[in-house]
């Protein structure tokens, strides 16, 4: 930023001000790995909230003429600001999964690499999904009621407590 005031008479004075900036933020997420989130208890992976790029290049001009006559001052000028902004947001890039509970988050575990072998807590209860959801990327929102039929590992339909 830079400013130049010029006396030009006695009574009457020019200002011009220059300024310009540039701003980065440069923060990608690397990993390329979905958003896992279980409400209020797991979130991990690409957080979907972050921008992974923000640039700011901002440029400003201003003249001001103020001329002294008697008692009073009359000031006018102009002032231009020129902006160029750019954002990358990933969103839900290359997904974001909302499981209900953690034992649903064994069941996809489990499903992804049947060899894992992973075993999921009873005192949590039974992932209220139908199996056939378990390796399905979906979001869920909302409640944890269930209207579908009851499979062998999975309780009447209802609503979890």
């Amino acid at each position: 930023m830079g400013d130049f005031t010029s006396v030009l008479r006695p009574n009457f004075v020019n200002t011009f001000l220059a300024q310009w900036g540039r701003r980065h933020y440069d923060f990608p997420g690397t990993t390329g790995q979905p958003n896992l989130d279980i409400p209020n208890t797991l979130l991990f992976g690409h957080n979907f909230g972050v921008f992974d790029y923000i640039g700011e290049t901002r440029a400003q001009l201003s003249d001001s003429a103020y001329w002294v006559t008697g008692k009073h001052i009359i000031r006018f000028g102009v002032d231009t600001n020129f902006l160029q902004d750019k954002v990358t947001w990933p969103g839900f890039t290359p997904m974001r999964i909302i499981l209900p509970g953690m034992n649903c988050l064994v069941e996809f575990a489990n499903f992804v690499n049947p060899a894992a072998y992973i075993s999921g807590n009873p005192a949590d209860g039974p992932c209220p999904l139908p199996p056939v959801l378990n390796g399905t990327p979906t979001v869920f929102l909302g409640s944890r009621c269930r209207s579908w039929p009851a499979g062998p590992r999975q309780p009447a339909a209802g609503c979890a407590d």
